[in-house]
């Protein structure tokens, strides 16, 4: 690789690792530049050469070579493959909401470079002996966008309507151990929970935790119409299925930020017209570049194409309250059935990498690699083995509902017809768009097979399990209930010792494999791809786009 030469070395070192693999894959995003370092230092580097290829290597950190210091103006243009569900903290359920709430609004808690959470619209904050009373010092002088005070009231308020049922929001596992929160004064304010939590401070970063002016929502009922924050942008407009305007905010509490002048998010379906409106410099950034466009996007001259490995896992939903599926035989037999290399190469164009097992990635602290147990090619004979020994050996026949909206699931469909019928499972597939889609398979669970897909904007192992293992969760559409599961997950949330709390996941992943109440299928590789004259973004592994207000445009 070039600028990256290890001199003097083997290309394996002492410890039987390789060398050039290592910084192969940190290179593709990989590895994060925390797991190679460990590797590197194992396998006998010093930390002067390790640092060495960092700096010529590492990746998603720069967008090339930055040029000059930061330069204030301009517009981005930035395609987004879909729409909002809306952009309201409380109520917003999906990434293209949260792709727009993260730069409205603001958050108690951010997450570094490490994914580790740190203050942001806190200054600071402590947290008692028995690590269930957190308080939390507030900046002074932030305003929202209608140029009224943040305050401590307004953080009571966004949490407590969080946590009322009533509001109905998507994820309230992110705030189901807070048991009340007090006001100390207007720029202090305490939270109280049930139960030691060890993701607390994490969740604090999610997009859904955005702090909201009180007194807007007092005054309005929600914020879908006019979000109102206090982020580095304003919200402008909305046209459906076309366009969404932001632009700057002077008051944004950070200094200088954002550079740019404004946000437009060119709301684009079709995965061509995308790379073509990027290619074409009809945008500046797609957030969502399609695997089979990978390749022509990064040899274009003038574009910089940005990878990593973040948590952007994909599943077969199976509904676990409908016959056979709620025998968990046959749920193992899909898992058997799926060939999820073959998923991999055709829909993913090798953009992806499977999943053998657990849900929790490799690049997580929490990662259980004994938790791969399934082949990454099919296994018919076993699938028609467990069907056959579930009451069925002729197989069945069951209806498939796809997402015809998002193209890496309804693209899927023929594979999956094709996988499950070499196993004995005949299906019928039918494609349904948003916003019925959801309304059927999340609100109604009117489905047997689907599959589904969730970006992680967290780093913390409980964003990968609760959601869909934790009794009625809301994002559990599988409607899997299991006592032991809850049991795990409240363990692996009640302690902050993390060693315990990896034992405890290692556990979940176990009991996952022989319950299978889903089965995890790939984990798709962030793909994003913008203009040279982009300055100064780097992209997390989350695949948010929260560093664009860091980022300028040189020309």
């Amino acid at each position: 690789m070039p600028g990256a030469e290890v001199s003097g070395r083997e290309s394996s070192g002492p410890l039987g690792i390789d060398l050039d693999e290592l910084v192969r894959l940190l290179v593709k995003g990989r590895r994060t530049r925390r797991e190679f370092i460990r590797e590197a230092l194992a396998a006998g580097l010093s930390m002067s050469a390790v640092g060495g290829i960092l700096a010529a290597c590492a990746p998603g950190q720069s967008s090339g070579t930055v040029v000059g210091s930061p330069k204030p103006g301009g517009i981005l243009k930035i395609a987004m493959s879909g729409d909002p569900n809306g952009l309201d903290p409380a109520i917003a359920g999906i990434g293209y909401s949260h792709l727009i709430i993260e730069q409205v609004f603001s958050t108690l808690m951010s997450l570094d470079v490490d994914d580790n959470p740190k203050p942001d619209l806190a200054t600071n904050f402590t947290v008692s002996p028995d690590g269930l009373t957190y308080t939390f010092t507030l900046r002074s002088g932030v305003l929202f966008h209608d140029g009224q005070p943040l305050t401590a009231d307004d953080v009571k308020f966004t949490f407590d309507r969080l946590r009322d049922p009533k509001t109905g929001y998507p994820f309230v596992d992110k705030v189901q151990t807070i048991d009340h929160i007090d006001v100390v004064d207007p720029l202090a304010v305490k939270f109280v929970l049930s139960k030691v939590t060890a993701p607390f401070l994490v969740n604090l970063a999610f997009p859904g935790s955005a702090i909201v002016p009180k007194a807007e929502v007092l005054k309005n009922g929600y914020l879908n119409a006019m979000p109102i924050g206090s982020g580095p942008f304003k919200f402008v407009s909305y046209q459906p299925g076309t366009l969404l305007t932001l632009t700057r905010n002077p008051q944004y509490y950070q200094q200088n930020r954002p550079y740019l002048n404004g946000l437009e998010y060119h709301i684009i379906q079709d995965q061509t017209a995308r790379t073509d409106a990027l290619i074409g410099g009809i945008v500046d950034f797609s957030s969502d570049v399609a695997p089979k466009d990978w390749q022509q996007v990064t040899a274009t001259s003038g574009l910089v194409g940005r990878t990593n490995v973040g948590g952007h896992w994909h599943w077969i939903m199976l509904n676990n309250t409908k016959k056979p599926f709620d025998d968990k035989r046959v749920r193992l037999a899909v898992a058997y059935a799926i060939d999820r290399k073959a998923i991999v190469d055709a829909i993913f164009f090798g953009q992806a990498d499977p999943i053998l097992g657990g849900v929790i990635p490799n690049f997580s602290w929490a990662y259980s690699a004994s938790s791969n147990i399934f082949p990454a090619k099919a296994d018919p004979a076993k699938a028609r083995q467990l069907l056959s020994d579930a009451g069925f050996p002729n197989g069945f026949r069951a209806p498939l509902v796809l997402d015809a909206s998002i193209p890496p699931f309804s693209d899927q469909g023929p594979l999956l017809q094709a996988q499950l019928r070499a196993a004995g499972i005949t299906t019928d597939l039918t494609l349904v768009p948003d916003p019925k889609y959801c309304n059927d398979v999340f609100v109604d669970h009117n489905y047997t097979i689907s599959n589904q897909a969730w970006l992680s904007p967290l780093a913390d192992p409980d964003d990968f399990i609760t959601p869909n293992y934790q009794c009625g969760n809301p994002n559990n559409a599988q409607l899997y209930c299991s006592n032991q599961m809850d049991a795990l997950i409240n363990s692996a949330r009640g302690t902050l010792d993390q060693n315990a709390r990896k034992g405890f996941y290692a556990q979940i992943e176990d009991l996952a494999n022989a319950d299978m109440p889903f089965v995890p299928t790939l984990n798709a590789r962030i793909l994003m791809a913008h203009k040279s004259s982009l300055q100064g973004f780097s992209l997390p592994r989350s695949g948010f786009l929260k560093t664009i207000r860091d980022a300028w445009l040189s020309s």
